[in-house]
């Protein structure tokens, strides 16, 4: 299988080492600025294990079996400069958060060749060609219209260490990993927990305080009321 990596960052260089040591051919796909600073190798430090493996480069999207986009939401638009003929790769596998992007990518492509995916894992390049996956998990979900031709890919990440599962409703498939990592990133971290926690105290606090104020600015009003009623009343008090 030939693999392409639209964005080699943490998530899209975990994808691509993890494919090459595989066997599969890889080839990133990089800025043309950005391209003279990119080794011909990516260095992984995983749980999974540390190893160094060969990758090309290029600016433009060659001829693949499945292109990965891993670039953030906010610069696909630019991003998908480097794929001016979407015939070039016979599936897209977008790894993006939200939704949003997979009706784009399908008006662009074509709804068959776009195979929605998520991955859940905290996974950084700490350089060109050096990728550190943090998390002791990388869970992999790919909507099911991607079976027959991902079946061997999802089976030979996961001897790597990687959790694969093809899930057939995708909505199911763009939220639940987001939440899956979102819990564990909590856990992970106590101090976000934490401060969480005071955010929703301190809201909390501010909200029963505004009820209070409001309370009492309406038992002051209502006795203002009264003691008009009761001068119109009683003109001799």
């Amino acid at each position: 299988m030939r693999h392409a990596i639209l964005g080699p960052g943490g998530v899209g260089g975990l994808i691509a080492a993890s494919l090459s040591k595989s066997g599969a051919a890889v080839t990133l796909v990089v800025r043309g600025e950005a391209i003279g600073r990119y080794p011909d190798t990516l260095q992984l430090e995983s749980p999974f294990g540390k190893f160094t493996v060969r990758v090309d480069r290029t600016t433009t999207v060659p001829a693949v079996d499945v292109l990965w986009i891993a670039v953030k939401a906010t610069q696909l638009d630019s991003a998908l400069g480097s794929l001016p003929n979407g015939n070039s790769a016979r599936a897209i596998i977008p790894l993006l958060n939200g939704i949003d992007h997979v009706a784009m990518l399908r008006s662009r492509y074509g709804t068959a060749r776009i195979v929605p995916a998520t991955i859940s894992v905290e996974s950084e390049r700490t350089a060109p060609g050096h990728i550190l996956h943090r998390s002791p998990f990388a869970r992999l979900s790919v909507s099911s219209i991607g079976r027959t031709l991902m079946q061997g890919t999802l089976e030979d990440l996961q001897r790597l260490g990687f959790t694969c599962q093809f899930i057939e409703d995708e909505q199911t498939l763009l939220w639940a990993s987001w939440s899956s990592w979102h819990r564990w990133h909590l856990q992970r971290r106590p101090h976000v927990r934490r401060r969480a926690k005071s955010q929703r105290s301190a809201a909390l606090q501010h909200s029963q305080a505004r009820w209070l104020s409001l309370r009492l600015k309406a038992i002051w009003s209502g006795c203002q009321r009264f003691s008009a009623q009761i001068a119109c009343s009683r003109p001799d008090l």
